[in-house]
């Protein structure tokens, strides 16, 4: 299935109209996330996944933290290509390899804000999706991940899962991001 990723100012028209598209069928817990401008406009950019048809269908907002690059965030996909895109950012092209192959610096990370079951759920999954494939197609890179466990970040209990491009030191990471 082909696919393209571009990368978007947060408060460009083609951030707001995918905005406005999960506005249109998201629960109330995400529109939280995707009706407020300040929380969208923090971050630096925005990349989005299109499908072969030029149709937007995935998120990853990325924000760069004393030189480690936080990507997937309010990552969402679009119900309708939830299961002809499974794993838009673990899967082999997805977002992780597209974040990894363009960002310098130390590295990137990904979290997961488990404020609620349905996000523990989420965060299980991606465990165990770095241990089983689910016979997807999946990136080679998440046998390189490594998942710190819960912390908090920016105030919250997240799951975060690190990719290093530099020698890791686990202490020397979470004091530089937390």
């Amino acid at each position: 299935m082909t696919m393209l990723i571009k990368d978007y100012s947060t408060d460009s028209k083609e951030v707001l109209d995918f905005c406005n598209s999960v506005l249109a069928e998201c629960s109330a817990d995400i529109k939280e996330w995707y009706s407020d401008p300040k929380r969208i406009q923090r971050y630096d950019y925005c990349s989005l996944m299109y499908d072969g048809q030029g149709n937007a269908f995935a998120s990853s907002f990325v924000e760069n933290i004393n030189k480690w690059w936080r990507v997937g965030q309010i990552h969402y996909v679009l119900k309708e290509y939830r299961n002809k895109y499974p794993s838009a950012m673990l899967k082999v092209d997805g977002f992780l390899d597209y974040h990894w192959n363009k960002l310098e610096g130390n590295g990137i990370f990904f979290s997961i804000h488990t404020y609620s079951r349905r996000m523990r759920i989420q965060a299980q999954m991606m465990h165990d999706r770095l241990i089983n494939t689910h016979r997807e197609n999946l990136t080679p890179l998440r046998d390189r991940i490594l998942a710190l466990g819960e912390h908090q970040l920016r105030y919250v209990p997240q799951e975060i899962f690190v990719l290093s491009k530099v020698e890791f030191a686990k202490e020397d990471f979470l004091n530089a991001v937390l």
